[in-house]
């Protein structure tokens, strides 16, 4: 009985890894990118961005003390909250900026997702599917990077 040598997979090459990154860049842009034109959501980004005068003045190191030290909605995320005052500085109260915010951050999730999946399990287009596969509820709201 002739003995196999165990089948090996070959490693993906760099170009068809780079390639996977650039699609998956690409669809999250396609379908999240259109949040860029919403306005803020009612439901709760007044208590975390436009209706708090903490968070909306933009950031200062008594601002980032204050995120450490407080809750907001009864929740304690200073991360969250410093992120958001970082916005305020950029973008102002203007929702597109916000959006672009939460989708910048959800596409550089998907592809750090895709690539620690794919190094772990050693499986290239599955890894790939499953990054489509992230929460994605809170992207169209202007509190999105909560979510994350």
């Amino acid at each position: 009985m002739a003995k196999h040598a165990p089948v090996q997979r070959a490693p993906p090459q760099t170009a068809v890894i780079v390639a996977i990154c650039a699609v998956l860049v690409g669809i999250t842009w396609f379908v999240f990118g259109q949040t860029l034109h919403h306005q803020f959501v009612t439901y709760d980004d007044p208590q975390y961005v436009y209706a708090n005068p903490d968070v909306s003045a933009g950031i200062s190191l008594p601002r980032i003390s204050w995120a450490f030290a407080h809750t907001i909605a009864g929740n304690w995320h200073p991360l969250t909250t410093i992120s958001h005052m970082l916005d305020c500085q950029l973008y102002g109260l203007d929702p597109a900026g916000h959006h672009f915010t939460n989708v910048l951050f959800h596409t550089i999730a998907v592809v750090l997702l895709f690539l620690v999946l794919q190094q772990m399990t050693g499986s290239l287009w599955r890894s790939a599917f499953c990054c489509g596969l992230i929460c994605n509820s809170s992207i169209a709201r202007g509190i999105g990077c909560l979510g994350l």
